[in-house]
């Protein structure tokens, strides 16, 4: 069902020519619109004022002429329309416009019309073709793409005695589009008399060249027949003169829509078109992408053809209907499982596959014979599906056969995306490709023991390894650190904060966390001394930079007061998007309150610090983001998330309280680097064994609110994550099942499960590029091994 509003201008001779004249009883013009909506369309009210003056509630009809008519000549229209008043306007381009309004409300049913009487039109100038713009501005019943109607204007010579009308038969060859699949029109001009049309040939031109042109409408609406940029791919050239001499159609463009000029060459003879075979010549038209509104069947658009200085003619113009259809659409495919099994070769998959608007399905994979048909829907496509090895490419070619007089020939277009490409003169084709994924792991062992750190610094092609301490009260030092070179997979180099930060009183020295700045030349490192004074709740804490470049350790600083009761729980560090601030978040162990502070990264001198409010349905809560400009924290507790400003003092803007759940932590979740959106790791509490879910969390970046978008279950899964973002925030990774990876895209929230081995790490980072992950840790064991996981 052709779902628009349509627009039409006759002059009284019944043609749609407004001639250039000054006798004002030439022109004698009548504008009507036409509902081919489904419903009535009510215009309120209104007032003739300009754009954008209308007030609300009020409804008027703008006619934009685009220039096409001198303003003089627009302000001095008359307009005859009982219960409506009319004005006129000059645009921003100096354009004048008509506007429109009626006195009380009209109601125009379906399939109705109004017209308009125009008097008083005279025109100056020379022939010319194009769109004029109609607005139904405040109109009820119409969307905004519907109360756009385009309005084609052909300016041209009055009839002269003693011309004839033009007898040409102007068509395409097969006036059907499809949506979505770039294709060609054929043009047809033919002559059907026994005598060439112009029989004095170039001799009777006189000096004007005979002119046709073509033109289109665009738009978003049902009634164009392309988007305005996707016009700008359309190009015309002669397809078979047929022995006729024209010049190459000339394009050119008004606004932003092309229209294109085609004259005869003046040395071919000058007849124009010839008789008989000859009497005919073709003007192909390619990178015609249609568009389609979803919903509809099919949709009706225009193409004008118009004409001017043809010897013995008068002038004129014709409308070709072209009709609007849906092309064919892959809707999904998919393989099951996606995946081939870490440590083996090929997997038997089970391809399932929708289509709408197909004729059937075809497949390029193995096992499958080529040219083999199967059902526009379906699951296989064989018996127990097919065998693929890891990195096979799967396409899935759904065709729609149009034999019967549909469409065109010659049509081209993508091979990838969803819409495809013309395979045959008959068919047309959509086509969707999905890779057999995997993954491959490589062990690199760096003589470290109880890896527990890894820092990927932006741009710098090497990551940083640290023997970390992850929460237990240990006497071995853990304090060395290596360089693992991202290109060789060789550790580089190495440093030890050992000899910096000796011990303070029994025990050892620790690192216990490290953070790279966003210009990656810096990381911040945080250290303890005297872990093993058993008389003592906490040891001592230093924070000290260590040089990317040289992998070079700084003068440390000592941290004497991040808890008022000068017992702090193991720190950990957060560096804020714009580098301008290290926040150090930790407990205080006498109170169980989280203690916050900010830190110049330069000096490491306490800019503020902050003792939280106690809230026991949040649970013990940790700092788990921060905003680019450090103005804002995003805490986690066992209950829930909270969102506090800290520009302003530490006061809180918004919390989610989320029941039944548990592991709400700061290691079990990430947030986007905009600080727009939480993807929270939990467990419900209530079912047992205990099953995991996935919280998505919206975070307004500048009140602070907090909505839950989603709540993703994940099943039976482990409790202590790891969870990771990746570096473009298109994947989630979650350690969900013993010895696999997840990833989830973050879009869809669709997972895929890759086995990654015998092992489950502690501890996963981006690597060098998409794709490529770097973990340590085995079975819940800290390891001197990291394991570069390809994920393909």
């Amino acid at each position: 069902m052709n779902q628009q509003v349509t627009a039409a201008l006759k002059n009284a001779d019944g043609t749609s020519n407004i001639y250039i004249t000054r006798d004002p009883t030439v022109n004698a013009l009548t504008l009507t619109l036409t509902n081919g909506l489904g419903a009535p369309i009510v215009f309120p009210p209104g007032t003739p004022v300009a754009d954008g003056s209308l007030p609300a509630g009020q409804s008027a009809i703008y006619v934009y002429l685009n220039g096409y008519i001198d303003n003089a000549d627009i302000a001095a229209f008359e307009v005859s329309a009982p219960g409506w008043k009319a004005a006129t306007f000059a645009d921003a381009n100096d354009f004048q416009y008509l506007v429109i309004a009626p006195v009380s409300q009209v109601s125009v049913p379906q399939g109705g019309a109004l017209s308009f009487r125009l008097g008083n039109v005279l025109v100056s100038g020379q022939p010319i073709s194009g769109n004029a713009d109609i607005d139904l501005a405040g109109a009820q019943g119409v969307t905004d793409d519907q109360a756009d109607v385009p309005l084609f204007l052909n300016i041209a010579n009055p009839p002269q005695p003693g011309l004839k009308t033009l007898p040409l038969k102007i068509d395409f060859n097969q006036p059907s589009v499809y949506a979505g699949v770039p294709q060609q029109l054929t043009l047809h001009l033919v002559n059907p008399g026994d005598a060439v049309l112009v029989p004095g040939g170039t001799g009777a031109w006189q000096g004007h060249t005979p002119t046709f042109q073509l033109t289109f409408v665009y738009g978003d609406g049902p009634g164009a027949l392309t988007t305005v940029p996707d016009a700008a791919q359309i190009a015309m050239s002669i397809g078979d003169a047929y022995g006729n001499v024209w010049q190459p159609p000339q394009r050119h463009v008004q606004g932003q829509g092309p229209y294109w000029i085609m004259q005869p060459d003046p040395d071919g003879g000058g007849t124009v078109l010839g008789s008989g075979g000859q009497g005919i010549i073709e003007f192909a038209l390619t990178g015609i992408e249609a568009t389609l509104p979803g919903g509809l069947d099919e949709a009706l658009t225009l193409a004008y053809v118009s004409w001017h200085s043809v010897p013995g003619y008068n002038d004129g113009s014709t409308t070709v209907i072209i009709t609007k259809k849906p092309g064919p659409e892959v809707l999904s495919f998919s393989a099951t499982p996606p995946v081939v099994p870490y440590g083996q070769a090929t997997v038997q998959t089970v391809l399932t596959w929708a289509t709408d608007h197909t004729t059937g399905a075809r497949f390029d994979a193995p096992g499958i014979a080529s040219g083999q048909n199967f059902a526009p829907s379906g699951s296989g496509p064989i018996t127990g599906g097919i065998r693929v090895g890891l990195g096979t490419r799967l396409t899935l070619i759904a065709y729609k056969d149009i034999s019967g007089g549909e469409g065109d020939s010659g049509r081209k277009g993508r091979s990838r995306g969803g819409r495809g490409r013309k395979r045959a003169s008959e068919e047309l084709i959509a086509s969707a490709v999905l890779d057999i994924g995997g993954v491959t792991r490589g062990d690199v062992a760096t003589g470290l023991p109880s890896l527990g750190g890894i820092v990927v610094p932006k741009g710098a092609g090497k990551a940083f390894l640290f023997q970390i301490n992850i929460g237990m009260r240990i006497t071995q030092p853990l304090t060395r650190g290596a360089v693992l070179d991202l290109a060789t997979l060789k550790v580089t180099g190495g440093f030890d904060v050992g000899p910096i930060i000796p011990p303070s009183r029994s025990g050892g020295t620790l690192i216990n966390a490290a953070a790279a700045g966003p210009d990656g030349k810096t990381i911040h490192l945080i250290a303890s001394s005297g872990n093993g004074d058993v008389s003592r709740l906490s040891p001592d804490y230093s924070i000290l930079p260590l040089d990317v470049g040289t992998a070079r350790l700084g003068k440390p600083v000592g941290l004497d007061s991040l808890a008022p009761s000068g017992q702090p729980s193991i720190p950990y560090m957060l560096v804020t998007g714009d580098g301008k601030t290290v926040f150090i978040g930790n407990s205080d162990m006498s109170t169980r309150r989280l203690c916050v502070a900010a830190l110049d990264p330069a000096t490491y001198a306490v800019r503020n610090s902050w003792v939280a409010p106690a809230d026991p349905a949040l649970g013990m809560e940790g700092v788990a983001a921060v905003s680019p400009d450090g103005g804002k924290l995003l805490l986690a507790g066992f209950g829930g998330l909270a969102v506090v400003d800290v520009a302003n003092g530490f006061v809180t803007k918004d919390t989610l309280y989320v029941s039944q759940r548990l592991r709400v932590m700061v290691a079990n979740q990430v947030v986007t680097a905009d600080f727009t959106r939480a993807y929270c790791f939990c467990v419900d509490s209530v079912k047992s064994p205990a099953h995991g879910s996935l919280l998505t969390v919206d975070i307004d970046p500048v009140t602070g609110a907090l909505a839950l978008v989603s709540d993703t279950p994940l099943g039976l899964t482990r409790t202590d994550g790891p969870i990771l973002l990746s570096a473009d925030e298109d994947t989630l990774y979650l350690n969900s099942q013993a010895g696999t990876l997840t990833a989830m895209d973050t879009a869809t929230l669709q997972a895929i499960p890759y086995g990654c081995g015998d092992f489950t790490p502690l501890l996963v980072a981006n690597g060098s590029a998409p794709g490529i992950l770097l973990a340590t840790g085995a079975n819940g064991v800290s390891t001197d091994t990291i394991s570069v996981i390809t994920i393909h």
